[in-house]
């Protein structure tokens, strides 16, 4: 059983470094969220997080917390800052390249690089330093700086939630081939499940179809508008004729300027003041555009 310590970065009182309506503590737990969840499709891995919310807690108890576990390994989860741009992890600077955490750090970094290569992202390199997380964990550890939180580009992709998953899913690909992690069987359906499924999906095809039911009859006036109807078509604003039909523009410029000239009429008492009414109607129209 292989033990992996994921360390979302900062949380809590602590929101890390912020820019362009992100703060580092709230990606880097969706990320390490991811890693943990993309785990689960390998055989004998455990998984523990230094934190599964927004809490605070200090380095020392994260770094206590993998120790007291006895992980096998410790991954801690970080966005940059500072005005750069671009992927870049680290491994402890007393450790060579060719220590346990440097091989491990070798195989996160090329596959963190290989799963967002579509998105152009910058190498900024393999690297090392003297980081609490690194330094004070008992295990292999690596501290990966996924992009810079306050560089506009970068911080697009950290909005992406498919880039997420694909910087998530490289630093498992790098762990699964460095700590020799074996991928759970996918399960192939029986003859018999493939047929029960198909008889599923037909159930429930026709189900829809008994729903949706036939289209409505457009010659056919629905009971909640026969009134109305009827009036409208005698004072001669339809024609009686396709009730349930889709009206269109061109029809409904004929309804409005017959309801215009109804109007007009109905308050003109003669000839000269229709006229008025046509035109101070008309201003207002034209007003209103």
């Amino acid at each position: 059983m292989v033990k992996i310590f994921i360390d979302p970065g900062h949380g809590g009182t602590d929101p890390g470094a912020s820019g362009n309506g992100l703060q580092e503590k709230n990606v880097t737990l969706q990320i390490s969220r991811n890693i943990r969840d993309i785990l689960t499709e390998y055989e004998d891995v455990q998984v523990r997080m230094s934190r599964e919310g927004d809490q605070t807690v200090s380095l020392s108890q994260r770094t206590n917390a993998a120790n007291a576990w006895g992980a096998d390994f410790l991954m801690s989860v970080h966005i940059n800052a500072g005005g750069g741009t671009g992927y870049e992890d680290y491994r402890h600077n007393k450790l060579s390249a060719s220590s346990a955490s440097g091989k491990i750090q070798a195989a996160i970094h090329a596959a963190v690089l290989n799963e967002i290569k579509n998105y152009k992202v910058q190498d900024r390199g393999a690297k090392s330093a003297n980081y609490h997380m690194l330094r004070e964990s008992n295990m292999p550890a690596v501290l990966s700086e996924n992009l810079f939180i306050d560089t506009a580009a970068d911080a697009n992709l950290l909005k992406n939630n498919s880039f997420l998953q694909a910087i998530a899913r490289g630093h498992v690909i790098g762990m699964a081939k460095a700590l020799n992690l074996k991928a759970k069987p996918k399960e192939e359906l029986t003859v018999a499940q493939a047929q029960d499924l198909q008889r599923q999906i037909n159930e429930l095809k026709n189900q829809l179809a008994m729903q949706v039911g036939k289209p409505a009859d457009m010659n056919k006036v629905s009971s909640w508008a026969e009134k109305d109807w009827k009036e409208a078509s005698e004072n001669g604003y339809f024609d009686g004729t396709r009730p349930g039909a889709p009206i269109t523009r061109e029809e409904t410029a004929i309804v409005i300027n017959r309801l215009r000239r109804n109007f007009i009429e109905l308050i003109g008492k003669n000839s000269a003041e229709m006229i008025k009414i046509e035109e101070r109607l008309a201003a207002i129209e034209n007003k209103a555009d």
